[in-house]
């Protein structure tokens, strides 16, 4: 298990997500919260449980999400396997 922080782009706040699937960090388009947990209270459109990464083209539920919110899909390894 591997902790990985994800910084705000505008302050200095981080969460921070465990993932067994650190390889697929390049294709993560967003973090998800428990919306009912009081450490996250002010965030904004939280969904998911915990803290958890959207990898949209790693999984098919973050792929509906990502749908669902109009986030970009990232291709990180090509059809020749570069990445």
């Amino acid at each position: 298990m591997t902790d990985i922080a994800y910084k705000f782009t505008d302050s200095q706040e981080q969460l921070i997500v465990s993932t067994t699937r650190v390889e697929s960090m390049p294709n993560d388009v967003a973090v998800a919260v428990y919306p009912d947990d009081p450490r996250y209270s002010h965030l904004t459109e939280a969904f998911g449980t915990a803290v958890a990464k959207i990898t949209p083209v790693h999984d098919h539920l973050d792929l509906e999400i990502a749908q669902t919110k109009g986030l970009k899909l990232i291709t990180v390894i090509d059809e020749d396997g570069r990445m």
